[in-house]
């Protein structure tokens, strides 16, 4: 199977991401 770490490496990248993307819609609402 898939190891701790991968899981782990895709958690931080949604972390990252998923933030990045509601303040980008959220901004282009806005206008």
């Amino acid at each position: 199977g898939l190891g701790a770490q991968f899981w782990i490496n895709i958690l931080l990248t949604l972390l990252g991401y998923i933030p990045g993307l509601i303040h980008a819609v959220y901004i282009i609402a806005k206008r």
